[in-house]
């Protein structure tokens, strides 16, 4: 949802995967979505999507560069 000024961002709950993985990619996925759920603002950073977010009372920002179809995942 937009916010009130220009890259203002609201985001709801997020979900993740219902497989179990192992328990140090799990915490990376629940860092990832609790980040994801933090997002404040958006905009660009050196080409890249940048979100900012806050989580347990810490800010940050995720950088997401545009990747290539042909990658391996």
């Amino acid at each position: 949802v937009m916010g009130e000024q220009p890259g203002d961002l609201t985001l709801g709950p997020t979900g993740g995967t219902m497989m179990m993985c192992p328990d140090d990619i799990m915490a990376i996925e629940r860092r990832f979505l609790g980040q994801l759920e933090g997002g404040k603002k958006y905009g660009f950073m050196a080409g890249m999507l940048a979100l900012s977010y806050e989580m347990d009372g810490k800010h940050g920002v995720m950088l997401f560069e545009e990747r290539d179809s042909d990658e391996p995942e």
